[in-house]
């Protein structure tokens, strides 16, 4: 693939996806995570909370990429701050340099400025540079979320954090402590 395919964005909401779309995101996971973690499930993949919504790509009708984000109200500092908690960000490996996952990531910041005030999401410190290039900014808080196995509470004040501007700008995002109010995506 090179960046002169035509590739198609679509928004979807999850209660849309049709059947076929539901099982062409699960073999795009299946096949970057399952040796892993297994079978990718729509409604805890992988134990993380779902995607209400997803961005997808397509190239020559093949799934390529996917974006998922979820609307939620999280705590920051005490104060309600409603939230896009972005997931599931993958590309297929034949698509990866061309800068899809930006725009893909920019498609799903677009949908979010209509529901949510900031995008949000945690994820490996590797990646960190691939999201700042795409807009993300990063912050520093204690996070506080539910484990993603078990259920019990996990606080932590060292995995990377980025937001991104959605209905307000990133600058407005709250000092303090941060409570998910559920499992990370």
């Amino acid at each position: 693939m090179t960046d002169r395919m035509h590739v198609e964005l679509q928004v979807v909401r999850d209660d849309a996806l049709d059947a076929g779309a539901v099982a062409a995101i699960g073999e795009l996971f299946d096949r970057e995570y399952s040796a892993e973690f297994g079978p990718w499930t729509r409604s805890a993949p992988y134990g993380y909370a779902p995607a209400a919504t997803r961005v997808l790509a397509f190239a020559d009708d093949v799934l390529i990429g996917h974006v998922g984000y979820q609307p939620r109200t999280i705590t920051v500092g005490g104060a309600a701050v409603v939230i896009g908690g972005v997931g599931g960000v993958l590309i297929a490996p034949a698509a990866r340099g061309i800068g899809l996952g930006a725009r893909m990531l920019h498609a799903a910041q677009q949908s979010m400025s209509a529901e949510v005030e900031f995008g949000y999401l945690g994820c490996r410190e590797e990646v960190v540079p691939f999201y700042e290039a795409a807009g993300w900014r990063r912050i520093t808080a204690r996070e506080r979320s539910l484990s993603r196995l078990d259920g019990t509470p996990v606080v932590t004040d060292s995995d990377p954090i980025l937001i991104r501007s959605a209905a307000r700008p990133d600058h407005d995002w709250p000092e303090g402590d941060i409570d998910l109010l559920g499992p990370p995506w």
